[in-house]
């Protein structure tokens, strides 16, 4: 199906904008736009160790997508996983770094 995103004439703002593009890409504008920005953190923080920079970079971009979500633009699966990454790098983290 072809999309024409020239026609922004209905958009007054930014996020109408966001919405109007993301729901011509069919909901996934916003979803790769924070999954690029966990690997851009996870590459960014690669001086600490990978765990480290693995934790930081998922509760970061939980954060973001909560937002994101809140402004229903984002699914909740989404936000879920960000949560379950994290949570489940803090729990292995806790467990075998001393």
């Amino acid at each position: 199906m072809t999309y024409n995103l020239t026609d922004l004439a209905s958009t007054g703002s930014i996020y109408e904008l966001a919405v109007y593009a993301n729901n011509a890409s069919n909901q996934t504008l916003v979803f790769f736009t924070v999954l690029a920005l966990y690997f851009i953190m996870i590459l960014a923080l690669k001086k600490y160790d990978f765990g480290s920079a693995f934790l930081v970079s998922s509760f970061v971009c939980f954060v973001i997508s909560v937002f994101f979500a809140y402004a229903e633009l984002l699914s909740l699966i989404w936000v879920l996983l960000f949560l379950i990454i994290a949570a489940f790098t803090g729990m292995i983290l806790a467990m075998f770094d001393k």
